[in-house]
């Protein structure tokens, strides 16, 4: 009996096609993305609107769209429409549609003063087309004409910081808003942050809020700061800000490194001296190769002619 001395070859695993590995991505996608979806339907969104007086005097509406996932943590929604409305003597007038951004938020700038009624207030309606699942959602905002003002001033070597807010009427008079709420801030790199814990001062019966600028904050190299006066959510005048420069800070020292490592100082880089010590540490490395290898070969034609 002949014996076969050929081993039966093993069957190796088909790799897995490249249509097959696309078609599982999308499907965890797909499913990512209908989780997501299911999330944001256990709870109707929640529709916000704000109204924003900058310091330039320009207004806007900001309209903020959020809801909540599976696990009931709040979360933002970006890609939906909202509709800004103007209420006037008859219908709402469509001020335009915006789609909200990432954060969630759909910013209506006003190119001129909206209009108000003969009280003086100006009523804003931020409207949230539904979908099968949520039926419309809509948020308003009733908000008065109000100016927020602010004066430098010095006394007895302490740097006072005045605002004053006052009421803008139909007719243009200016009248003073006591019990309002204005936070005295710095602004830096990242934002506005307070001037102290206690930073947050109510007005008075004149309209007036003072805040003492404490000492030790620091400027920019000539001590400039830029003090920030904001008004945040009221009720009847919405969101006021109002900045100004002051030269009460502290001076910012650049120290200068008294050895730097540069190419126009004495010392040089660090990665100067590595990019120089590795080209000649190669080319003493080659040279130290190349005298090796010719005596060794001196050596190798000693041995033959002896032999």
């Amino acid at each position: 009996m002949r014996r076969n001395n050929h081993m039966q070859p093993t069957e190796n695993p088909r790799p897995m096609p490249v249509f097959t590995v696309t078609a599982l991505l999308l499907g965890i996608l797909f499913s990512r993305t209908s989780l997501f979806a299911d999330a944001m339907g256990t709870s109707p969104p929640a529709l916000r609107l704000a109204a924003f007086k900058s310091s330039d005097l320009s207004r806007s509406a900001v309209a903020t769209v959020s809801g909540k996932d599976e696990m009931g943590k709040r979360i933002f929604i970006p890609g939906c429409k909202v509709d800004f409305y103007l209420k006037g003597p008859g219908a709402p007038e469509l001020l335009g549609a915006l789609t909200t951004d990432m954060r969630g938020q759909a910013r209506f700038p006003f190119n001129k003063k909206p209009a108000a009624d003969v009280n003086g207030v100006t009523t804003l309606t931020a409207r949230l087309e539904g979908d099968p699942k949520n039926a419309p959602v809509e948020a308003s905002l009733a908000i008065k004409d109000a100016s927020l003002e602010l004066a430098l001033s010095n006394q007895d070597t302490v740097n006072l910081i005045t605002a004053r807010v006052v009421e803008i009427r139909p007719d243009g008079r200016q009248v003073p808003v006591p019990g309002v709420n204005v936070a005295f801030n710095v602004k830096r790199l990242f934002g506005a942050l307070p001037l102290s814990e206690e930073s947050t001062v109510a007005t008075g019966e004149d309209g007036r809020a003072e805040f003492a600028f404490p000492k030790g904050i620091k400027g920019d190299v000539n001590g400039d700061v830029t003090l920030v006066a904001r008004v945040d959510d009221n009720e009847t005048y919405g969101n006021l800000e109002k900045t100004a420069v002051a030269r009460w800070g502290v001076p910012l020292v650049i120290e200068k490194n008294p050895f730097p490592r540069e190419l126009w100082e004495p010392t040089a880089p660090v990665w100067m001296i590595v990019v120089f010590s590795l080209v000649f540490g190669t080319i003493w490395s080659i040279y130290s190769f190349v005298v090796f290898q010719l005596t060794r070969l001196e050596k190798t034609e000693k041995k033959v002619g002896i032999n």
